[in-house]
């Protein structure tokens, strides 16, 4: 069955997209710090059944808001929707569904400009540093536009291009409570599995190990232009990296993580080949921590990527001699 798209004879612009948004020097922060480096925390007012709420550290990233903002604005279990959304958190092999999805009016307020707009939330029971995640149907519905390195974001509004600051302190809050919070999951659940395995046959290794695991790591920053490394890992669902500085303290070179970043597989990736999954691991790292590859010599560290590209190499040269009109 083959299904066309009609176009319309006249094209149906969607509303505010009358209104030019530009961005140039006038809006350069005074400061700003390691530019990409920081995500997106803005403060806008939402209003619930009985009270509206200006909510201080609201993520410009997916559209989620989580359960204690929801008992905040006065909403109710039974006031939710159904929904059949799967979320997969930061802790590797770790998913979660949303209690229900409801809609919240949002709003951005300026010296005598404002914007409102009646967003769609699920709503998840999960522990966070952030009040909201407004995702990519908030800023379609608001017609918004962020700038990554100023940290701001425009809008049309009623008296021309509103302006949304974000907050480099609050951002960098968040950002350390977030890494602690999935630090203190990880080490949960490995607790967890520690408590129905079988008792080892040591209990000093046994204590050894439970200190070893109650210890959560201590994350480096990294100097101006350190070189760094990449480790990749892989399963069958999930991907994995870890960015780390290798650095010389008292007389032992020792290695101390940077950033980690993880992200369960759909069903389609899934079924990559291993290396593309690991290749999938370098690209989603460059993505995410740009600022990173810019700024810093990275070294990957991966056998399994070395020994699949060469097989691919391998195998593209025969294919080739067979089919000398084939392009690759």
């Amino acid at each position: 069955m083959e299904v066309n798209t009609v176009m319309p004879a006249v094209t149906k612009y969607m509303l505010w997209s009358d209104q030019e948004l530009t961005w140039s020097f006038k809006d350069h922060p005074k400061i700003m710090p390691n530019p990409g480096g920081y995500a997106l925390v803005v403060d806008p007012i939402m209003h619930g059944p009985t009270t509206r709420v200006n909510f201080s550290k609201v993520l410009i990233d997916n559209g989620i808001t989580y359960r204690h903002t929801a008992i905040t604005l006065g909403i109710k279990e039974n006031m939710l929707q159904p929904t059949h959304t799967t979320f997969h958190v930061i802790v590797p092999g770790l998913s979660c569904s949303p209690m229900g999805k409801v809609r919240v009016d949002v709003s951005f307020e300026g010296r005598d400009n404002c914007r409102v707009e009646n967003i769609l939330f699920e709503v998840v029971d999960l522990d966070s540093p952030y009040h909201t995640l407004l995702g990519r149907p908030a800023l379609a519905a608001f017609m918004a536009s962020t700038h990554t390195a100023y940290l701001k974001m425009k809008m049309p509004a009623p008296n021309g291009p509103l302006t949304v600051v974000g907050n480099y302190k609050v951002s960098l809050e968040t950002a350390s409570a977030g890494s602690n919070l999935a630090e203190s999951l990880v080490i949960a659940e490995e607790k967890k599995r520690m408590q129905t395995a079988v008792a080892l046959p040591a209990d000093a290794a046994f204590k050894e190990l439970k200190n070893m695991l109650a210890t959560a790591p201590i994350l480096a920053s990294p100097l101006e232009r350190e070189p760094m490394l990449l480790y990749v890992a892989a399963t069958n669902r999930v991907v994995s990296v870890v960015v780390v500085v290798e650095r010389d303290e008292e007389g032992k070179t020792v290695q101390r993580p940077v950033y980690y970043l993880s992200e369960v597989l759909s069903s389609s990736k899934q079924n990559y080949p291993h290396f593309q999954k690991m290749t999938y691991g370098v690209f989603m790292a460059a993505t995410k921590l740009k600022h990173y590859f810019e700024e810093h010599l990275m070294k990957v560290v991966s056998e399994a990527l070395l020994l699949a590209w060469r097989q691919l190499l391998v195998t593209v040269k025969h294919t080739s001699v067979g089919n000398p009109k084939r392009k690759v």
